[in-house]
């Protein structure tokens, strides 16, 4: 019997995770991370406590909450915004995941005592012939989420369960109905967990002067550490504390040691943390270690995509600029590159007599390009910002056959990869793709549906 953390979001799919792994004889704890909060206190679909609180209780196994919300401010929201402002098209959810999901419940684990760590997303863990682990796809591909996993590490992945690869979502919730889950029925989140309404416009246009503001605008290329990260919290005698980003214990606390009103569940025999202040004097790594955000291996910047604030771009870009064509020819006025993306079509309030498609974003320019929608046809695009699980590295020479996808919803095509200007790699599809947008993702996959690696779309 493994000790096994499941992260506890408050679905179904991760309360499925948790009952599968306690009915195998796992002995199974609950953890939820906070890492957003609305201004009037509402938690985000990511980590909707009192349902995850809820069922824990239902299967009788211990639940925590550790909180990241700094974390994810840094790593997460604020890059999304600096990549509106740039004109591209970010994937927050695939930064979160190696950045704040897998870093904060591998930490939990160590410091618990687990093994393994395990999720409820539609995908496998395998591990291939030349020792790399990788995911593989879905049986079920309309469910498969291994277009958000491709930025993991291989460390990160052999410490990972994902019991839910070989489930259609039917039949997660059967399961649920017949263990009497109490969120059986409860609907799927659509929408980025922190922009709840879906208006992606609107988040970043309440949040630009905040981040533009935040303490500098890009990344060195030798950091290790987050762009925004601050110094230590103490305790009254100058002890670092072991909460990064916020989450300090009051010198005069004898409560629990979680800020924000979470609590250990009182089911937990034995608490990692001593007296309630500090961290057992076995452990000798906080789960909330505040050097921890950027992967060890990582030698580039989290903010993938060039989400940084080009230095050249005026910071007014909510203003308005012009519509242009590919010559450069004004069509019309915009309301500010922030709201469009390439590949859009509707909301552009042109009216040109025919119809016409976002093919680029010029933010040093605040402009935004339009064209037919034969124009956003490509064969070729180019990536940078690489992760590769499958395989090491692509070689030089090289040109590996696989299928890639541009996006989370796109059908993955026939392709080849090969290196390109030695840190990047460009993609040859068999047959042209629409609307590769800069920022977002794409992720090859070989001849077994798991995942090579993937890059960020430039």
């Amino acid at each position: 019997m493994s000790k096994i953390i499941v992260g506890m979001s408050g679905g179904v799919d991760s309360a499925v995770t948790a009952y599968l792994l306690k009915l195998a004889g796992h002995d199974v704890i609950g953890v939820t991370l906070r890492v957003w909060m609305s201004s009037d206190g509402k938690d985000s679909r990511c980590c909707e406590i009192d349902d995850a609180r809820r069922v824990a209780w239902k299967l009788n196994m211990p639940y925590y909450v550790v909180s990241c919300l700094s974390e994810f401010n840094n790593l997460i929201t604020a890059p999304f915004v600096l990549s509106y402002l740039n004109g591209t098209t970010p994937n927050p959810c695939v930064l979160c995941n190696r950045y704040i999901k897998w870093d904060k419940m591998l930490e939990s684990a160590e410091v618990m005592g687990a093994s393994h760590i395990a999720t409820g997303h539609y995908a496998s863990v395998v591990q291939k012939e030349n020792g790399r682990f990788t995911v593989k796809r879905a049986k079920y591909a309309q469910k498969d989420q291994t277009y958000m996993l491709y930025r993991l590490t291989q460390e990160q992945l052999s410490g990972t369960i994902m019991p839910l690869g070989q489930l259609s979502k039917e039949e997660v919730r059967q399961i649920a109905r017949s263990a009497g889950i109490p969120v059986a029925e409860k609907k799927d989140s659509q929408e980025i967990c922190f922009v709840t309404d879906g208006n992606y416009s609107d988040y970043v246009e309440e949040n630009a002067a905040q981040v533009v503001n935040y303490g500098g605008n890009s990344v060195d290329k030798d950091a290790d550490k987050s762009l925004f990260s601050g110094g230590n919290f103490v305790d009254k005698d100058g002890n670092k504390s072991v909460f990064s980003g916020g989450d300090f214990v009051d010198k005069d606390a004898d409560k629990s040691v979680f800020s924000g009103g979470n609590f250990v569940d009182k089911d937990v025999d034995k608490s990692v943390f001593s007296g309630g202040d500090s961290v057992d004097k076995d452990v000798d790594k906080s789960v909330f270690s505040g050097g921890n955000s950027v992967d060890k291996d990582a030698d580039k910047s989290v903010f993938s995509g060039g989400n940084s604030v080009d230095k050249d771009i005026d910071k007014s870009v909510f203003s308005g600029g012009d519509f242009v064509d590919k010559d450069g020819n004004i069509l019309g006025r915009h309301r500010g590159i922030i709201h469009y993306t390439v590949g859009q079509r509707k909301g552009l309030g042109l009216s040109l007599g025919y119809p016409v498609y976002v093919t680029k974003i010029n933010a040093a320019k605040n402009e935004v390009v339009v064209g037919s929608e034969e124009s956003l046809y490509s064969r070729e695009v180019i990536c940078n910002d690489l992760n590769f699980l499958s395989i090491p590295e692509l070689r030089e020479g090289e040109r590996l056959r696989c299928t890639a996808k541009i996006r989370y919803h796109h059908k993955a095509q026939a392709a080849y990869i090969e290196l390109y200007d030695s840190d990047k790699v460009k993609i040859s599809f068999d047959e042209p793709v629409k609307a590769a947008a800069p920022g977002q993702s794409a992720v090859f996959y070989d001849d077994e549906d798991c995942v090579i690696g993937g890059g960020i779309i430039i």
